[in-house]
């Protein structure tokens, strides 16, 4: 035998409770799971039948030193309080808890085993097979098991804490089942407490700034939520992250940032149907995350997971166009209905009268590389509403550095947008754009250049 983690391998064959154990699946630092069949008839009407597949997870227990033992101890007694409590057709269901008797075997004597469905694949083997930035198959349709998953997870009063691919399983039909439930925790008033354990692309900012208490560090529903938009970020786009960095230490580092004011950056090939709902998953910190409840987010998904686009958005109007964009393409309507060119969509209509002048405005990105990079990850947004929040959905053109724009006016009271540095600034200013205006933040303009306009009285 040989060792796996914390777990010594189990070999093909090998009888375990009254199952035998036919191949092994995945090891992980605490566990090891392998494909098993009963082999012992029912002695009662709650026993697995004869014949059943399944999944055997094996947590150890004689190998552990006491500090070891006393966390497995923590970790197994929640996952089988949470399989008694929280039973759902989204949650991969548990047929039995037992432990190993085998004194011939030592490292395997006194092994915690949790028999389960067995599952066809998971999202991470799935994910394996693809390449950005094409979509894992029916990615719609399997984001909205998940929160489905989410929301009765939440409403039973839990938190699953872990989720991330690799503990999202697909069965031999492709429905979902959520799983791995070392981490869940049962909500006390509004958050349970839990070990500093997790995978940390799929951890929102806060984790890791919270203060660990004796009971361990507060985890919310809200961290379902982060994680659940990472995921379906990765999904959506054949496994690209939405935080960039070559490392999910570097990427941890670039969410943190986020969290402090830098820009969300989405995958240019994300759907745009899709850039709202991920964006606010990933809102920046616990309390904005707090109105995007799985409950609140499930009627948005399922219109797209159905392929209903139009009913996927409660605001349809002002997410895809600003008022102010509305505006100036309803004034731009007649000369692009006359079949102008892509210089005539800068005009007003009415005889041929050019748009006003405003002032040459030059785009200013603080960050060093990508003043000379050409990546999409490099580009900078215009926005629809500068009253809006500066994310994702609100924006409908991007930009470079070093751009020329045109700018017709400014205001002060805008969205408050922070730069990589410096303070904050809720100046705008608004740009001419081929479909109309958009509105740069004053943060993204040459510093010490400012366009010659004067304030929007429109």
């Amino acid at each position: 035998m040989s060792v796996t983690g914390l777990v010594e391998e189990v070999p093909v064959g090998y009888r375990a409770g009254g199952w035998e154990v036919t191949r092994r699946i995945a090891s992980g630092s605490w566990a090891s799971v392998y494909a098993a069949r009963r082999v012992q008839p029912p002695r009662t009407p709650q026993d697995p039948p004869l014949g059943l597949r399944a999944a055997l997870k094996f947590l150890p227990g004689g190998t552990l030193s006491p500090p070891q033992y006393a966390d497995l101890e923590a970790v197994v007694s929640e996952e089988i309080r949470f399989n008694e409590q929280v039973d759902h057709p989204r949650l991969v269901r548990t047929y039995e808890t037992f432990v190993v008797e085998d004194p011939a075997h030592p490292a395997l004597h006194g092994a915690v085993v949790l028999a389960m469905e067995l599952a066809a694949s998971s999202l991470q083997d799935v994910l394996a097979t693809v390449a950005p930035p094409d979509p894992v198959p029916d990615a719609a349709r399997v984001i909205a098991e998940i929160c489905e998953a989410l929301v009765h997870v939440h409403a039973q009063g839990w938190v699953h804490g872990d989720l991330k691919p690799g503990n999202v399983l697909l069965m031999h039909d492709g429905s979902v089942r959520l799983a791995d439930f070392g981490l869940a925790r049962e909500l006390d008033g509004t958050h349970a407490y839990a070990p500093r354990l997790g995978s940390s692309d799929y951890l929102p900012p806060e984790w890791w700034t919270e203060r660990i208490g004796t009971q361990g560090i507060a985890t919310r529903p809200t961290t379902d939520i982060w994680a659940l938009g990472v995921t379906a970020h990765q999904l959506l786009t054949g496994g690209m992250f939405p935080f960039l960095g070559a490392t999910s230490r570097a990427r941890g580092a670039a969410a943190r940032a986020y969290a402090e004011g830098q820009e969300l950056r989405l995958a240019d090939g994300l759907p745009l149907a899709w850039r709202s709902i991920i964006a606010d998953c990933l809102a920046r910190d616990h309390a904005t995350r707090l109105e995007h409840t799985a409950a609140a987010l499930l009627p948005r998904l399922k219109p797209l997971a159905t392929g209903d686009r139009d009913a996927a958005d409660p605001e349809p109007a002002r997410r895809s166009r600003g008022w102010w964009q509305r505006r100036w393409k309803g004034l731009a309507a007649g000369a692009l209905a006359a079949g102008a060119a892509a210089v005539a969509a800068l005009t007003l209509p009415g005889g041929g009268d050019e748009r006003p002048a405003g002032a040459p405005l030059r785009v200013f990105n603080v960050e060093k590389p990508c003043q000379r990079s050409k990546s999409p990850n490099c580009r900078l947004g215009l926005a629809d509403d500068p009253y809006a929040r500066y994310t994702a959905y609100n924006v409908t053109a991007y930009v470079r550095h070093e751009d020329r724009l045109v700018a017709e006016c400014y205001i002060t009271d805008g969205t408050p947008v922070r730069a990589e540095k410096g303070p904050a600034s809720a100046r705008w200013y608004r740009v001419q754009i081929p479909a109309g205006t958009a509105w740069l933040p004053a943060v993204r303009a040459w510093p010490g250049q400012p366009p010659a306009v004067g304030r929007c009285t429109n």
